[in-house]
């Protein structure tokens, strides 16, 4: 558990993620909408902890680019570090949570990636066989950005 709102680009990879692996539609709404929704979710869990009073939502404004399935792993790991606090949410929010541990699953189901003892693990392909490394060390995604 942290107390971070996560940053613009680890929400845009996990949309990114989202529609690459068909959880949701291709559509500029579509992608918008889940980016505020995902954002929303993680200030609600952030501010309940930390914040008494009125709480100001901040919008995800960064230029979208596209990410890979290793990169879309490290995000998740960031954003569900960040909202899972063992509090009560909501049904809204538990259905966005599980959408994007639905999107965990079918990119630890594909091939290349698996979780392992520290954290999830990509294939790096060396040319002598190749070796499992983790995610953290391939793409070194700060944990509370």
């Amino acid at each position: 558990m942290s107390s971070f709102v996560c940053s613009d680009y680890t929400v845009l990879a996990i949309v990114e993620g989202m529609r690459n692996h068909g959880i949701i539609e291709k559509t500029r709404r579509d992608s918008i909408d889940m980016a505020e929704a995902l954002r929303v979710v993680n200030e609600h869990m952030t501010y309940r902890r930390w914040c008494v009073g009125d709480r100001n939502h901040t919008p995800v404004t960064a230029d979208v680019r596209p990410y890979s399935d290793g990169e879309v792993l490290a995000a998740i790991q960031c954003y569900l570090y960040q909202i899972e606090t063992g509090e009560a949410m909501d049904f809204d929010f538990i259905t966005i949570v599980s959408a994007v541990k639905m999107l965990r699953g079918k990119i630890l189901e594909g091939d290349g990636f698996r979780k392992g003892k520290d954290g999830y693990q990509e294939f790096v392909d060396d040319g002598y066989g190749g070796y499992w490394q983790n995610i953290a060390e391939v793409y070194e995604w700060d944990l509370t950005e």
